[in-house]
Order: structure tokens, then sequence, then C-alpha cells
């Protein structure tokens, strides 16, 4: 049987769904959407493949998007004897979850908590436009105070992150200040990590005038570190050393070579999936989870869902007198 050519068009970019996977070359940024190309003939990727043998050409880069690239190649005879070469290659770009590298905006802070003894606070300000996010953080009274790495009397945003990785990382700020040639009065913060302020990243500075800047170094010219022992939620502090400092922007990443430019990559989200546990009870089966999700159903897999009639929050027990019901969590 003669299997023709595939018929494909030569390059066609598809956008959907968010894709989650780990890209090539773990520096790269994340862009917006999902695109693919499919590849025709000898072009694109390189290398030789027999029939059905997938290819792997590493990393390339779209614009600030870190890239991930993969081939497969098929080789094979029609009835006829003629020879056909194919291959289809995916580039996938954007939206890629980056093991081991967290970014939040300064303003989404889980709780801000400022010091009554010498009226310090983090407060919101839009002054400088330049911001990544809603606006940035400035610590005022701007009355050139230094506390030092003194965190009792220090204002502090918490931020809870999720760690899918245990490892060192590197602190990188983006922040606005005076640094060198300006007076450095006002240019530099300390970032801890469950409530403790190691001395790897404590007194972290770089930030000259001019606008916002990104800058991992300390006052002792090393790169700020923190080192997560365990993986999951942790708690990152951002304590005031020096009051008047703009703080925009933390990224945390475990890749040493990794600089951000700009406005840095996407935030991360700092949402804990939930949960779902389930066991089998005298009246029914009992549905429970963590979070505050509400429990919705639906008689198909594919909806509509509406909250489920026992009840939406946890524990719920469901009737078993149905006979097809599907369930999921929603925020």
């Amino acid at each position: 049987m003669d299997v023709g050519r595939p018929r494909l068009p030569h390059r066609r970019a598809v956008r959907g769904a968010e894709l989650r996977g780990k890209p090539h070359g773990g520096g790269g940024h994340a862009g917006a959407g999902l695109g693919c190309r499919y590849e025709h003939g000898n072009a694109g990727c390189g290398g030789a493949a027999s029939a059905d043998q997938p290819i792997d050409d590493g990393p390339c880069r779209i614009g600030r998007a870190a890239v991930a690239r993969a081939a497969t190649r098929r080789v094979f005879a029609d009835s006829g004897g003629a020879p056909y070469d194919q291959q289809w290659s995916f580039l996938v770009a954007g939206n890629a979850v980056i093991p081991g590298l967290l970014a939040v905006e300064a303003e989404h802070f889980a709780t801000n908590t400022p010091i009554e003894i010498n009226g310090t606070s983090w407060e919101l300000t839009t002054t400088n436009g330049s911001f990544s996010g809603d606006g940035a953080m400035v610590a005022l009274p701007n009355v050139n105070l230094n506390v030092n790495v003194d965190t009792s009397i220090s204002p502090r945003l918490d931020y809870i992150l999720n760690f899918t990785e245990v490892g060192t990382y590197y602190v990188w700020v983006r922040a606005s200040g005076d640094s060198a040639p300006g007076v450095s009065q006002n240019d530099s913060v300390n970032v801890g990590i469950d409530g403790v302020l190691p001395d790897s990243s404590a007194k972290i500075t770089g930030f000259p005038p001019g606008g916002y800047v990104w800058s991992r170094i300390t006052v002792a010219s090393t790169p700020a570190t923190l080192v997560v022992s365990k993986t999951g939620s942790h708690v990152v502090n951002v304590w005031m050393r020096e009051d008047g400092f703009i703080f925009d922007k933390l990224l945390l990443t475990t890749n040493s070579a990794y600089t951000p430019t700009g406005f840095g990559p996407a935030e991360t989200t700092t949402i804990t999936p939930p949960v779902l546990s389930y066991s089998l009870t005298n009246g029914g089966l009992q549905l429970s989870w963590t979070g505050s999700a509400v429990l919705q159903s639906a008689e198909e897999v594919t909806g509509p869902y509406t909250p489920a009639a026992e009840g939406s929050l946890s524990p719920v027990i469901i009737s078993l007198d149905h006979p097809r019901r599907f369930f999921r969590l929603a925020k």
C-alpha cells in the first residue's frame, strides 16, 4: 500500500493552553503563550536519525523566551521504492515552569509588619512609573535610618513561596536606591527565610540612582544566597535595612549564571494546590481537602460544574445514589 507523502503545512503557529515542563537551558525567561512549529522535510533540527527516532537538538531562543526544541523523524520507502524522509519538530516557548526559579512582585506580600517603636513601615508607591507590577514598596519615613541587621526594629514583608527544589538559591532584588555614585543612604535591604536572616543574604546593595535595577551583591561584595533544605512552602522575608529604599521585585534562582533583565520573568504563582482526600463512611463517600477551594460537581467530565449539592466546604459526605458524578476543586 502506498502511504503517500503526509500533507503538512510548512509552518503553522498554534497557541493555546499552558505548557508545564522543563525547557532546555534553565536560564531563560518565561514568555507569553505557547507556540508549536511544524517543519516539513529536512529543514529544522539537524542530526542523523533512523526511522521513528526522536531528535533533540538543544536549546534556542525566540526573543526573551526560553525555548525547548525536540523533533521526530521518520525515514521510509513507499510501495514503489521511492524514499521519503519526514521530520516534525516542535518549538515550545513561554509559560513553562522553570524549576529552581521563583519571582514575586514586592506589593504581592502575604503580610506586611510595621514597627511601632520607630514608626517605620513598608508602603506602596507608584511615583516611579517603571515598576514591574502594580507598584513598588518603599521603606518610610525616609530620615536616614539604618538598622543594619537588627530585624527586631525593621519592618518586614513576607512572601509564601513553594519551593520544588532544594539547594542554594541566588537572591536577586529589583529596586531603586542611591548607591555610588550616589550618597548610599537608601540603597540596601535584608532578605531571609522562615524568620531567619542569614549572613549570606543580608545587606544586599548595588542600586545606583536612575531607576530600578537588578542586584544580588551584598555589602561584602559576595552574591546573596539562601539555602533551602526542604521542598514545599517557605516564608521569604524582606526586611528594611535603610529607609527610603524602594523595593520592586524579588527573584530566587538555583542557577548561578542567571541574570534577570528588564522587568524579569513573570511572577511565580504563590498558590499551593489543594490536596483532595476521600474515605468511605456509613453515609457515603467523604471528601476532604486542604485550603479554601470550593467543591464542584457535574454529570459529565466536561461540565458544566456547579457547587456540590451536599456542600462545597471541606469535609463533605457525598451520597452514592447517583449513577455517575465528577468532582473538582475551584478557587
